[in-house]
């Protein structure tokens, strides 16, 4: 039944518009057609229109329907309207393919955690850009080699990039593994890369619809980025005043060792979040999810316990990582206050 809606996709004010007619008049159309059964005007339900609403008559088209009313203007007032109307479709359709782009793009990069930012640029992961072109492993990385092999080949850093994989930080800290042997890299393609690679599929495919649907992705990836570049800007600034707050409310004291940042002891302390940014956006401008702590404790917990800054926490690992490095300074008031935040944060 979605897939028989989708046909109906011209509104009537878009349908008037297109015909250059009032709505009064293509009431008078779709009536004419309706009174004899036995001439060659024929529009259907539920092939050329669907209601919306049958007790107001209001409708929704298909293309095959706007052409039938636009061959009958054609040919009973020799409007020669045809061409104008084939031109409309065509513009309706390419709205309808660049606005289905839009939303799987913006579906597929709804996590913040798919994105990452490389020398000031948005990148997105290999299988989510092979998720949204809606193509084979095999086929996008035949498009990858083709355009590497090309006169202007991707560019490291700009068009793509290699990170280490996130599980696979997780999965050498839990075995105890420094060494690069085992090292699991993704590739990562920014909002440029992304639209070379769209394109040699859209001028590639064998399927048209396929390449149509390509090429309205190569138009609208960037753009989504950029927007989402804006939105992340607005959104780091938040949690930046809510770090501030955080650090005034701790007395700019680190809560584990207690040593104020002005003393001789320690260099700069830093706003930690007990549940991290990329897997729980919705507690990242919260003050109750952030604990001061001394930046080397921080570092420390990141990068050699947790395996780095891009991997997920929680408020448990923090928990586990100061009672095993910092048992002589874990005091019952932070644990419970650590156990409070577990059980009142909503995740």
């Amino acid at each position: 039944m979605t897939k028989e809606k989708n046909l109906f996709t011209i509104s009537e004010e878009e349908l008037t518009n297109a015909l250059e007619i009032s709505l009064e008049r293509l009431d008078e159309i779709i009536d004419f057609f309706d009174s004899d059964p036995d001439d060659e005007w024929d529009l259907q339900e539920n092939q050329d229109y669907i209601f919306l609403n049958k007790n107001k008559k209001i409708r929704k088209y298909s293309t095959n329907g706007a052409l039938k009313i636009a061959t009958y203007l054609d040919t009973h007032e020799n409007r020669g309207i045809i061409a104008q109307i084939k031109e409309f479709i065509t513009g309706h359709h390419r709205k309808i393919r660049n606005a289905l782009a839009k939303k799987v793009i913006l579906e597929e990069l709804s996590d913040d955690d798919k994105i990452i930012q490389v020398n000031g640029r948005s990148m997105i992961q290999k299988q989510s850009l092979r998720r949204i072109l809606a193509t084979s492993g095999a086929r996008l990385n035949k498009a990858i080699e083709d355009l590497r092999q090309s006169e202007k080949p991707l560019e490291a850093n700009v068009d793509f990039t290699e990170r280490e994989s996130p599980k696979n930080k997780i999965k050498k800290r839990r075995n105890n593994q420094d060494s690069s042997e085992n090292t699991v890299f993704e590739l990562w393609f920014s909002g440029k890369g992304s639209v070379r690679i769209a394109r040699e599929l859209g001028e590639n495919l064998k399927d048209k619809s396929r390449q149509k649907m390509c090429m309205a992705v190569s138009q609208q990836i960037e753009p989504v980025l950029q927007e989402k570049e804006r939105k992340k800007l607005r959104f780091n600034k938040d949690i930046e005043s809510a770090k501030n707050k955080a650090k005034k409310r701790d007395k700019n004291t680190c809560q584990i060792t207690l040593v104020h940042k002005n003393d001789k002891k320690i260099n700069a302390i830093a706003a930690h979040h007990l549940y991290s940014i990329n897997k729980y956006p919705h507690l990242a401008k919260s003050i109750d999810n952030l604990i001061t702590i001394d930046e080397r404790i921080h570092k420390e917990f990141h990068l050699t316990w947790m395996g780095g800054y891009d991997v997920e926490c929680t408020v448990q690992d923090f928990i586990d990582f100061i009672t095993e490095r910092y048992p002589e300074q874990v005091t019952e008031e932070l644990l419970d206050r650590l156990f409070h935040i577990q059980k009142t944060l909503k995740i």
